[in-house]
């Protein structure tokens, strides 16, 4: 999530482990972790690593569909092969666009008729008009404008390129912009913890709200406490610079009790401080911190040490997969019989 934009899936940006502009926007063509689009997006992956065939390997709209692997995504696609095919204008071709998507039966076999014809007289096959047209239509109500994810992408992309160059900004940028949905800022806090990002724990006089960068490492803010804001810190920070650094959490208890501080938020910074002091700081440079370090001494809730994703995750991945695009061809299916299931052969034993 960047910039109040809903967050990619997780499991699709590691499927496409994004290494161009184009790779940036094809993910945000799939926002979602399941449906049609995102399948289709999977299946581009698969003909990209030799797995599938292109449904579109036509030369004469290589051009049109090679970001995508001959797999029509976008509309603005859709429209240059429309006029490629049928000689149309921009606008002709977004009006036969919009029939495709919207399944206008009349008008769909009328198209059909139009551009097959007018396709032969520019030098396709019956054929390969044919089935080009056929694939349109099978993804017309499933096509993105690309236009309105340039903006996005470019931003994601600046991102990206700031997290080679500085990865601790980078980390403290987008766990601060997560901060007003917190368990996507959890969510990015356990991802930074498993690439092994040196975190340190909240600490009463040398956190600010937000997460900074100290001595090489993420500084855990106090906005991880459940129900502090921005301006409940002012009052702490107001407090602080008046009365001197606090000495210890039954200092903070005691001192911030007089400054119609809400007392359940209070309670939750004492708690997660007195945590802190019993489990000790480690300095960034002590073994694997940012892995190693638990979720009570970084201050964000949820985060275990060894923590997994989910066995049921993993068993629900292979949902999307059962959506079928006839047009696709597996180059992995030879035809040869495939060997029975282990429990089936169990079940065969005498």
């Amino acid at each position: 999530m960047v910039g109040g934009e809903p967050p990619l899936s997780s499991r699709l940006v590691r499927a496409v482990a994004p290494r161009s502009f184009e790779d940036v926007v094809l993910l945000l063509a799939a926002p979602e972790p399941r449906g049609p689009r995102s399948d289709l997006v999977r299946r581009i992956l698969e003909i990209r690593r030799g797995r599938r065939k292109a449904p579109l390997a036509v030369p004469r709209l290589e051009a049109i569909l090679t970001e995508t692997e001959g797999v029509p995504l976008y509309q603005e696609q859709f429209v240059a092969i429309l006029r490629e095919m049928g000689g149309l204008s921009r606008s002709e071709a977004e009006q036969v666009f919009l029939s495709l998507r919207e399944e206008r039966g009349a008008e769909v076999a009328r198209d059909r008729s139009l551009i097959v014809r007018r396709a032969v007289d520019r030098g396709f096959s019956v054929a390969t008009a044919g089935r080009v047209f056929s694939v349109l239509l099978s993804l017309a109500p499933h096509a993105v404008r690309r236009g309105e994810r340039l903006a996005r992408a470019r931003h994601l992309w600046e991102i990206a390129k700031r997290k080679d160059s500085d990865p601790l900004s980078f980390a403290v940028a987008l766990l601060n912009e997560a901060i007003p949905r917190r368990e996507r800022m959890r969510e990015l806090a356990r991802g930074f913890h498993r690439e092994g990002s040196p975190f340190l724990p909240i600490h009463r006089n040398k956190s600010a709200f937000p997460f900074t960068v100290e001595r090489a490492a993420v500084r855990t803010g106090l906005a991880t406490i459940p129900g502090m804001t921005e301006e409940l810190y002012a009052l702490y920070a107001r407090e602080k610079k008046e009365g001197g650094d606090f000495r210890s959490p039954t200092d903070i208890l005691e001192r911030m009790a007089g400054r119609d501080f809400p007392r359940n938020v209070l309670l939750e910074l004492v708690r997660a401080l007195q945590e802190r002091e019993r489990a000790g700081e480690k300095s960034p440079a002590q073994g694997a911190a940012g892995s190693r370090m638990r979720g009570a001494e970084v201050g964000v809730r949820g985060v275990r040490r060894g923590a997994r994703p989910s066995s049921h995750g993993r068993r629900r991945q292979g949902g999307e997969g059962q959506r079928s695009f006839a047009f696709f061809e597996d180059s992995r299916d030879d035809g040869r019989a495939k060997a029975p299931a282990r429990s089936q052969r169990k079940r065969g034993r005498p």
